[in-house]
């Protein structure tokens, strides 16, 4: 197994959330890496949301927290769902018709109802890595 280190440099970080949206946009890939940056959930973790963890269907509203069941623990975890991320989920919405409670948060290229493989998502974070350099 790979061993990874943080980034410790402000403008190192600010140019890895920014490969997804400024160099080569794709708002899937850069809402998981905000939501991974803020949540510090694990990626088994976050590749399991669905839109219904995160947003109220009925009220037409974002939650202020998610609530979790880790995988790894089984420990339940209440998280605060920052501006940062409600930006980046709020701008996802607003581009995105058709969007269920059912949905993935982060889906697989085939269909919004599988969700994105582990292997893509370390792809994904690898990718804007190693254009942060």
């Amino acid at each position: 197994m790979s061993k990874t280190e943080p980034i410790k440099d402000r403008q190192d970080l600010e140019n890895f959330k920014n490969y997804y949206r400024h160099i080569s946009p794709n708002p899937r890939n850069y809402m998981l890496l905000i939501f991974g940056l803020n949540t510090a959930l694990r990626i088994g973790d976050i590749l399991e949301l669905k839109w219904d963890d995160v947003y109220n269907f009925r009220r037409h509203a974002f939650r202020h927290h998610l609530q979790i069941r880790e995988q790894k623990t089984g420990k339940t975890n209440k998280i605060v769902l920052n501006t940062a991320i409600l930006q980046t989920l709020t701008d996802y919405l607003d581009t995105h018709q058709g969007i269920t409670a059912g949905d993935y948060l982060f889906p697989g290229q085939g269909s919004p109802h599988s969700p994105l493989s582990r292997s893509q998502a370390y792809r994904i974070v690898r990718t804007a890595a190693l254009h942060n350099n």
